[in-house]
């Protein structure tokens, strides 16, 4: 896990501006609840707002991501580069003058459209409608559906890959704080939705995530995601 701490932080060095002089870095270490078996899954790193602006999967993808945002703290771009830090894609985010998030697209790195989503809202029900289309063909590859709380906070996210293959995630609050995830799952070989997972939380005195907890019917698995503050300084 040390190793990986290293190397990551290597390429922190490399991708970050030094004009984040005051950001925080985020390490994300998966364990077992026992704290055994441990590794670097990810680190972030977070502006003096707490925007994230850039990140590095430690997985089989390698991958890094750099973020941008509007003077309101919208998300307006998402770069992503591959494990030689060669940019592959970006996702660009589209608000209205409300500030409503009404479309995104994703294109190459020859700027070749690759897909787009088209959003509804419906106001009345907190509801967001998505449909994640590829150029030329009218038919969405996938559907997603948001629901909000009247604090609007996400309370179920639904993305369907058909008919009858669909996941939903249903999140529960405390004192607007996250506290549990579900994530149930339909299927052409099930007649009703089936629980996969769930994820809990434990929050610091900050009111920041520090550990998550996933049971999915075999050994549980912790996520430790540690904050340290004024790393250049």
């Amino acid at each position: 896990m040390k190793k990986n701490i290293l190397i990551l932080t290597w390429l922190l060095f490399l991708f970050v501006d030094f004009s984040f002089a005051q950001s925080s870095i985020q390490y994300i270490i998966k364990c077992d609840c026992d704290k055994n078996n441990c590794d670097t899954i990810a680190i972030n790193d977070y502006d003096e707002n707490g925007n994230l602006v850039c990140s590095f999967e430690n997985d089989s993808t390698k991958v890094s991501k750099t973020f941008i945002y509007n003077s309101e703290s919208k998300q307006i771009q998402e770069n992503t580069f591959n494990n030689l830090g060669v940019f592959e894609n970006s996702i660009h985010s589209y608000f209205d003058s409300s500030s409503n998030w009404v479309a995104d697209s994703s294109f190459d790195l020859n700027k070749k459209l690759l897909f787009y989503k088209e959003i509804q809202r419906d106001n009345d029900l907190n509801i967001l409608s998505i449909n994640w289309k590829n150029p030329n063909i009218p038919t969405p590859f996938i559907t997603q559906r948001i629901a909000y709380n009247e604090l609007k906070k996400e309370i179920a996210n639904t993305k369907c890959f058909g008919s009858q293959n669909c996941i939903t995630q249903k999140l529960e609050y405390k004192n607007e704080l996250k506290i549990n995830i579900e994530t149930w799952l339909l299927s052409k070989t099930t007649s009703l939705p089936i629980l996969k997972e769930s994820t809990s939380y434990i929050y610091n005195d900050n009111g920041k995530i520090k550990i998550s907890i996933t049971k999915s019917g075999h050994k549980d698995e912790c996520i430790y995601l540690l904050f340290y503050n004024n790393v250049f300084w």
